[in-house]
């Protein structure tokens, strides 16, 4: 899918590096560092794993070379105005195509908490 036709956006939330000499270095989500992602367009998805337990989440589509790691967060507001954060599950895919037409990296969203 071309991204001409990604409606969306979200925001990337990264940690920072908490430093506590006691107890070592941590992640901190107080204040993550925030970066706009836009265009891009969010998929939902869902699956079951051996257990029959259901799994539900997003897809997240954005294009080639978008900054995205493992570690991150995904925030998204839905047209309705709901907040829902995500984590990002497992290495995002950057994938290239010959014509660079529908070069893009492919993130699995899980829900984190939307409480």
């Amino acid at each position: 899918m071309p991204s001409s036709l990604w409606k969306e956006s979200v925001v990337r939330l990264r940690g920072t590096t908490k430093n506590d000499t006691t107890y070592g270095d941590s992640t901190d989500w107080d204040n993550p560092e925030r970066l706009e992602i836009s265009p891009c367009q969010l998929t939902p998805k869902s699956s079951t794993d051996a257990n029959d337990r259901q799994f539900e989440g997003f897809s997240l589509i954005a294009e080639y070379g978008t900054d995205i790691r493992n570690s991150d967060r995904i925030e998204w507001t839905d047209p309705l105005g709901n907040v829902a954060t995500f984590e990002v599950a497992g290495a995002p895919m950057h994938f290239r195509s010959p014509s660079g037409r529908v070069s893009h990296v492919r993130a699995s969203l899980e829900d984190y908490d939307n409480g």
